[in-house]
């Protein structure tokens, strides 16, 4: 049975090494939860889902809660990414958040999973 590090992500993004490792099943269940309620979904253009996560967290989310939330898991240069570091290192560097948050929803399978969901509601 394949487990969470088995399942462990390792990407370069502009430069910087990310270790993404995947939510906890119940935690990522609440997560595509939350997800619902910021992503316009599109199973053609998943870029436009992340795209759509971004704008409307911004929005809808004024203490970017939900970012952190999907970055718990996450290393960038061997450090957690905790809101120190998420401040530093993403300020001026935003297209590298929106980078990395698409590697982690889909090292998390969250589009798949929404979509599956939706095929069953609708």
């Amino acid at each position: 049975m394949a487990g969470r590090l088995e399942a462990r992500k390792r990407v370069e993004i502009n430069g910087s090494q990310y270790d993404i490792l995947p939510h906890p099943a119940t935690e990522a269940l609440t997560l595509v939860r939350r997800l619902g309620t910021f992503i316009e979904f599109d199973t053609d253009n998943p870029m436009k889902a992340i795209q759509s996560l971004c704008l409307n967290s911004l929005k809808d989310d004024p203490k970017l809660e939900l970012p952190l939330q999907l970055l718990r898991h996450t290393q960038v240069n061997g450090a957690t990414l905790d809101k120190a570091v998420f401040d530093d290192h993403y300020a001026a560097n935003y297209a590298e958040l929106i980078d990395v948050i698409k590697e982690v929803v889909d090292t998390n399978n969250f589009l798949d999973v929404m979509a599956s969901i939706g095929s069953l509601t609708g």
